[in-house]
């Protein structure tokens, strides 16, 4: 009660992790007055209507900025609706619960789901079923369709842990339908219940105990742990995985990794980590649809004579995306290149966010706008269109275990642009498929004179080899072959 009748609420932390009085201050319509040095900055920042936020707070900083709040005057009754109002969208635990029910099979969210939509449909191809059990609210299925696959959605799920009070029941019931489950991912409610159940199980004498595998999707990357900025979060981490987590990778029969440089990765990350088994199962995409017309008929078109590159994917910061604008900028500084610049397309889901909005402010500081362009998630016939008409595919990640673009991009003989931490770059450059640097501004500056510096026979011969490459490691018939190898191997095992 006593944060609602407030006028502001003050959190001048020196440290906070969060911060969640800001929370409860928004939600109950109260603007907020936070240093930066509290986690829930982040939800103020840019968002003058919810309050402001200051530098590192001492008297004299904490007297300006509280003088200021005083001139603003007391909130008007629309400015706390406002506040009100937002909250309820964007962070009240009836959104948060929506998208953390939405984070496994919403497009948006990238790999996990589109690896399923594209296995399981291709499995039962080959006689091997597969259905898919998420968290999601049932009236999801009407936002996104099944695309040939059976869905149960069981959710919606609660908090953000994703909890659903009735996953082990419907475990109970349907544990005899399945031969194998594959747990898609880490860190949340479901890996933690379902190893629970699967342990209890296997002491009941008589009940069949299902064979289980965890694909952790690079979420064991020591990238995690190690990132500046991410201090809390590693920590969170490790505790969770002394607990939890290192319970779920020891009780499953076999840990898939996409490649051996994830597998390696993985081994290095947490103490107690002891797999019974490892397998690689690297993730192919089927091919893509028939283009539409010539090359250049799409809504997304070539922007400049000399060429184009994409950059496709979540608006994330292990994306390294704010390498970009300043690395563009740098060509223009030099003679040799500033005539030759290719244009710069960026494009996925995420702008709205702090991340978004500090890319297109980089975009505006290095005043590269003339030379990069930004598109919200390309799907479906768009998204192929652009692979296509691309002379390359740019991704200066700073933590990819494999990318799903990579394979999409090489299904089309687009030829790849990777740092060295995307796990598959080794493989590619290799192959003669792509170019590989540091994922650093200089290390992207490089890579990007080497292309522009190739000549027309050179990138032709990259696109050969791209989609060669394709068909040779990344097609979903691979993925296919070596899933069903692993079944096999398991049986071997048994």
């Amino acid at each position: 009660m006593a944060i609602a009748n407030a006028d502001l609420l003050v959190l001048p932390s020196r440290f906070d992790g969060w911060g969640a009085v800001v929370n409860e201050a928004l939600g109950a319509g109260t603007p907020v007055l936070v240093s930066d040095r509290c986690g829930a900055s982040i939800l103020i920042e840019g968002r003058p209507i919810l309050g402001k936020v200051m530098g590192l707070p001492d008297t004299c900083t904490l007297k300006d900025a509280l003088m200021n709040a005083i001139k603003d005057g007391a909130p008007s009754i629309d400015r706390r609706e406002g506040i009100r109002s937002w909250a309820d969208r964007h962070i009240s635990g009836t959104a948060l619960a929506a998208y953390f029910m939405n984070i496994l099979m919403d497009p948006a969210t990238g790999g996990v789901a589109r690896t399923l939509r594209n296995l399981i449909p291709a499995l039962s191809a080959r006689g091997v079923y597969g259905e898919i059990l998420c968290f999601d609210d049932p009236a999801e299925a009407q936002r996104h369709p099944e695309e040939g696959c059976l869905i149960h959605r069981i959710g919606p799920s609660a908090g953000r842990w994703g909890r659903v009070a009735g996953f082990r029941q419907w475990l109970d019931a349907h544990a005899t339908d399945f031969d194998l489950v594959v747990l898609h991912g880490l860190w949340l409610y479901n890996g933690y219940a379902y190893t629970k159940w699967l342990r209890r199980r296997r002491h009941v004498p008589g009940l069949p105990v299902l064979r289980t595998w965890v694909m952790p999707h690079g979420m064991l990357d020591p990238w995690f742990q190690r990132s500046a900025g991410r201090g809390l979060k590693a920590i969170r981490n490790f505790i969770y995985w002394l607990l939890i987590e290192r319970s779920t990778i020891a009780s499953a029969d076999l840990i898939l990794f996409t490649t051996e440089a994830e597998r390696d990765k993985a081994s290095i990350t947490f103490p107690l980590y002891h797999p019974r088994r490892t397998a690689i199962l690297p993730l192919g995409v089927p091919p893509p649809p028939m283009a539409e017309g010539h090359a250049d008929a799409g809504t997304i078109s070539r922007a400049s004579a000399s060429g184009r590159i994409l950059a496709l994917g979540r608006i994330d910061p292990k994306k390294g995306f704010d390498l970009l604008p300043e690395a563009w900028h740098r060509l223009t500084t030099d003679d040799r290149y500033r005539d030759r610049i290719p244009h710069l397309l960026i494009a996925g889901p995420g702008w709205d966010g702090t991340h978004g909005r500090r890319l297109k402010a980089l975009i505006d500081q290095w005043e590269v706008g003339r030379f990069i362009s930004t598109e919200e998630m390309l799907q479906g016939h768009e998204k192929w269109e652009a692979l296509r008409s691309s002379d390359a595919v740019i991704m200066p990640s700073h933590q990819e275990n494999f990318g799903l673009v990579a394979a999409e991009a090489l299904a089309c003989g687009t030829p790849l642009l990777l740092s060295d931490q995307v796990d598959i770059h080794a493989r590619i450059t290799s192959a003669g498929a792509g170019l590989s640097d540091e994922d650093t501004i200089e290390g992207v500056v490089r890579m990007v004179k080497r292309w522009i510096d190739l000549g027309p026979e050179s990138r032709e011969a990259m696109r050969i080899s791209a989609g060669k490459e394709y068909l040779a490691s990344f097609h979903i018939d691979v993925t296919i072959e070596g899933f069903i190898g692993s079944l096999k191997a398991l049986d071997t095992h048994a």
